[in-house]
């Protein structure tokens, strides 16, 4: 019992001096804290990496012991999925010096994943997949969900909302979000609402028919009949439009020629709310996934480096995020953006889901191959949905 208390004595004092100094705290210093030798120290533990790790690990195997009691009893995923952030969100305000450790030195540190620390915290992370995953058999969530882009996006926005109110003051505790933020992920997890559809001209008609049977066939095997046939109109009214089969091809190109023409149009010159805000968030994920080098750093040396949070890049940051909030001002007032929404919040989940699919995708093994263009867009497409009408 002896040595057990006196582990748990090193773990605690560990935890303290490693969330005030981080990564340059020494072994001594933990001793002095602990009152006991180096020598002691490296009796429980391999060496300081070991040392920092285990105190994530024992702390979370007490909590993964408690889980499935907490979620005894629930049965709606949404529910089950809301319990879950409470417990995460609860936790690291009574702790916050185990926040502090977990999110600035083991979060980015390449020797974290060799630990049992890591394992420990995937076994956490996987408790989000089962109420998804519910939720999208149930009909209660996007039948086309990406469970893995949506689970990066909530367990980002917990980590982010944790960073700024460790980090950057901006709450005084977590647990006041929690209304608020399950807003947002609920709104990002619900199936789209599905678009209106818009009546179309009979030469529009005809021309989607003809692109459809052309693209099939090859326009010499393209027949008139067939595609009056797939537009609903009779042959002679597709001539009523088009003088013969080569007006009708070249007006099928010429259709989507000007679609092209308006697509960069727009690039240079975006009004829409809503197509500003997906615009900003893909292209922010592009302009990093282009550059890995500075990505690695911006993570491990930036968002996750408490220091960050006093420098003049993170003002920098700061103006550079401040085309979110304008963007979402405007989508406010023109009313396709929920007037209840925290663009605060909002950054949260935007910086969390691109945090997370960024680590995931840099500390995958390298044989491990994924979409990531496929990932951007899913995560395009349930961020704008967390915060559209």
């Amino acid at each position: 019992m002896a040595k057990q208390n006196k582990k748990a004595e090193i773990l605690e004092a560990a935890e303290r001096i490693f969330s005030r100094k981080g990564s340059a705290a020494k072994i001594g210093d933990i001793g002095v804290e602990a009152g006991v030798t180096d020598s002691v120290i490296y009796h429980y533990f391999k060496n300081k990496n070991d040392l920092m790790f285990s105190v994530l690990s024992e702390r979370l195997k007490w909590e993964l012991k408690r889980v499935d009691e907490h979620l005894k009893g629930i049965i709606d995923p949404a529910s089950k999925l809301s319990k879950l952030i409470w417990l995460q969100l609860r936790y690291h305000d009574r702790h916050p010096d185990y926040a502090a450790l977990q999110l600035f030195e083991c979060r980015s540190n390449r020797k974290f994943r060799e630990h049992e620390a890591h394992r420990l915290t995937m076994e956490w992370a996987g408790y989000f997949n089962a109420p998804l995953a519910e939720g999208v058999s149930t009909g209660q969530f996007d039948p086309d969900l990406d469970i893995q882009v949506a689970r990066d996006a909530v367990l980002g926005m917990l980590d982010m909302e944790n960073i700024f109110c460790l980090a950057a003051g901006e709450t005084e505790n977590n647990l006041s979000d929690q209304e608020a933020i399950m807003d947002l992920i609920l709104a990002l997890l619900r199936a789209p609402k599905k678009a209106v559809q818009q009546s179309c001209t009979k030469s529009e008609a005809i021309i989607r028919a003809a692109e459809k049977e052309i693209s099939q066939k090859g326009f010499i095997n393209a027949k008139i009949t067939h595609i009056a046939a797939r537009a609903g109109v009779s042959e002679g009214t597709i001539y009523e439009y088009f003088e013969n089969k080569d007006a009708l091809l070249f007006s099928v190109m010429e259709n989507s020629i000007d679609k092209h023409i308006d697509v960069f149009d727009e690039a240079f010159s975006i009004k829409e709310p809503i197509r500003k805000l997906r615009r900003f968030i893909k292209l922010h994920f592009m302009l990093y996934c282009q550059r890995p080098e500075f990505l690695n750093i911006f993570l491990t040396d930036g968002l996750f480096n408490r220091n960050f949070y006093k420098s003049q890049a993170y003002k920098r940051f700061r103006v550079y995020l401040e085309g979110l909030d304008r963007i979402m001002v405007q989508g406010k007032m023109a009313g396709v953006i929920r007037a209840q929404v925290s663009n605060r919040l909002f950054k949260n989940l935007f910086l969390g889901a691109f945090c997370h699919m960024t680590l995931r995708w840099q500390f995958a093994e390298p044989e491990k191959r994924f979409n990531m263009i496929g990932e951007i867009d899913s995560a395009v497409d349930l961020i704008v949905r967390s915060v559209s009408v």
